[in-house]
């Protein structure tokens, strides 16, 4: 495969959870996925289904230290607070899951993602 607008094989290896780093919730996805993926014309225009997930990043990933991370929201807020978390606080709030597909600006779909995460409204 080279060459711009050059379409992968139909196999995708991402579809079996076999992609080294790929995130735990992403395999389930990726499972539905394979059972459920859309035909090829119902993609945007000129987006493509990778063979494998891609990584994109630029540099080194930071190391994730927990006992010193933090969240916070602030600005137009409907308090007009700050609001902060630690990882604890954060991981203690309802979670809600949505399953949809993933259109990137770099050209790729990966549809059925299952998306996991807080809903800004709960907090």
């Amino acid at each position: 495969m080279s060459g711009r607008g050059a379409r992968p094989p139909a196999h995708r290896s991402w579809e079996s959870g076999a992609v080294t780093g790929q995130p735990p919730a992403s395999q389930a996805a990726a499972k539905s996925a394979r059972l459920h993926q859309s035909p090829a014309g119902e993609l945007p225009p000129g987006q493509y289904i990778p063979r494998v997930w891609p990584v994109l990043h630029y540099g080194p990933v930071p190391r994730f230290r927990p006992a010193t991370w933090d969240f916070r929201v602030c600005g137009r807020t409907e308090s007009g607070t700050e609001h902060q978390w630690d990882w604890a606080g954060l991981a203690a709030l309802p979670r809600c899951q949505v399953v949809a597909d993933l259109h990137c600006v770099t050209k790729f779909t990966i549809p059925r993602v299952a998306w996991e995460g807080i809903a800004a409204t709960e907090c």
